[in-house]
């Protein structure tokens, strides 16, 4: 008998055509998996410096450019088309993880020699040193208004910290520090990175907006560069570091629950180098990530965070993940279903739906889909008619219901 297709794409739930047995399963840490070790009393302190014994105990995930890549998801491009064909000074840091109880710390430390950033987003490219990441916030869902609209989303929750300053430019009075004179609208040397996303800042507002206090009880974050940012004529810089805390109880999450929990993201680091003034022949815009490299989707693959009260920076080493979040089983002694579209054959009845699919699809049909991902990463969309604004109604939203079995290596 062959043996099952295995996945780990949080989108499908174990399917029963035939017996499914896991054999030799590859590790998946390191690849989509990475542990946030809780801290079991010991302290942090937010001020962007990493430098408690505990950050030395926290898992890992490299984010260095030309790296072997850990294939599907994971990867590396340049934006552009810069005059060379490598960065000069390519992507190179490290995210640890921890957890304090639900509290999740991120630190990230990046050796980085121009660092910076601009208004936004130029012809496409993202010219800034930062991070891009989305986050599953389960508590998103609870927040949908069946009634009313017709058009919705449950992207995942969106986290940007970089020197991206799309309010905040020059007046036409600033200098580098080699008495470069900076025209009105540029960007301001020595200013800090913000926090731009569903709990940060919006994209429009000034480097002194305020939160709202429920979003500074969800985020919150330091900094510290050694260098200056915005500014390539005062030398090289060597590098920064950011401190990070989500509580993500606040986000749906427990990870004193029996086995724990684990929470879908993607984490990107970004890197613009030597724009400050712009030097062309130098000029380089790059990205690395882990499993998915932008802040509202999960384009290229899911990574989890997993926690669990066991798993602390003294436990010792971290649980192996291994298991899949979901089997294909494979058709056997059936043999492939014949492609015509009318699902009469004995496999298709004794295979059971793998995951459900509906406009306005309640909470109870979204949980019988699997994993972290799929019940709470949830979109529909009914356009107007007559410019209605979505005043019609869907009277039947038809249910689908998908299965899926192998034979060798057709899906």
């Amino acid at each position: 008998m062959r043996r099952p297709v295995t996945t780990t794409f949080a989108l499908v739930l174990l399917g029963s055509l035939t017996a499914v047995i896991s054999h030799a399963q590859p590790a998946r840490n390191g690849n989509d998996v990475v542990w946030a070790r809780d801290v079991a009393g010991a302290s942090l302190t937010l001020d962007g410096q990493l430098d408690e014994a505990a950050w030395g105990q926290a898992e890992t995930v490299p984010l260095v450019w030309g790296q072997p890549i850990s294939l599907p998801g994971s990867s590396q491009r340049i934006e552009g088309n810069p005059p060379l064909a490598e960065p000069l000074d390519g992507n190179n840091g490290m995210l640890h993880l921890l957890r304090d109880g639900n509290v999740l710390w991120m630190g990230l430390a990046v050796q980085d020699k121009s660092i910076g950033g601009g208004r936004g987003l130029q012809t496409g490219n993202w010219f800034f040193d930062g991070i891009i990441m989305g986050m599953i916030d389960r508590t998103r869902r609870d927040r949908i208004d069946y009634e009313t609209t017709n058009s919705f989303v449950s992207r995942p929750a969106e986290f940007i910290y970089a020197w991206w300053h799309p309010a905040d430019t020059t007046d036409g009075t600033e200098t580098l520090s080699d008495g470069t004179a900076l025209a009105s609208g540029g960007a301001i040397p020595g200013i800090e990175p913000r926090f731009f996303g569903d709990y940060g800042v919006a994209f429009s507002d000034s480097l002194d907006a305020m939160r709202e206090p429920e979003e500074e009880a969800v985020l919150n974050w330091a900094y510290s560069i050694d260098g200056v940012a915005n500014d390539d004529t005062h030398g090289e810089d060597v590098g920064y570091a950011f401190e990070i805390t989500i509580d993500l109880g606040l986000m749906g999450y427990d990870f004193s629950q029996e086995g724990g929990d684990m929470v879908p993201f993607g984490f990107a680091l970004q890197d613009a180098d030597f724009r400050w003034p712009l030097n062309m022949d130098d000029f380089f815009i790059s990205r690395v990530w882990f499993q998915n490299q932008w802040a509202n989707n999960f384009n290229e693959g899911v990574a989890y965070i997993y926690g669990a009260g066991d798993v602390t920076i003294g436990s010792g080493d971290v649980p192996v993940v291994t298991q899949p979040e979901f089997h294909i089983p494979n058709v056997g002694t059936f043999g492939a279903p014949t492609v015509d579209g009318v699902l009469d054959e004995d496999l298709w009845a004794r295979t059971d739906t793998t995951f459900q699919l509906q406009y306005k699809a309640s909470a109870e049909l979204l949980d019988t889909n699997p994993g972290t991902a799929a019940p709470f990463w949830v979109r529909w969309f009914r356009p107007d008619l007559n410019g209605d604004r979505n005043a019609a109604t869907v009277v039947d939203p038809s249910l689908a219901r998908v299965k899926m079995v192998f034979d060798d290596n057709m899906l």
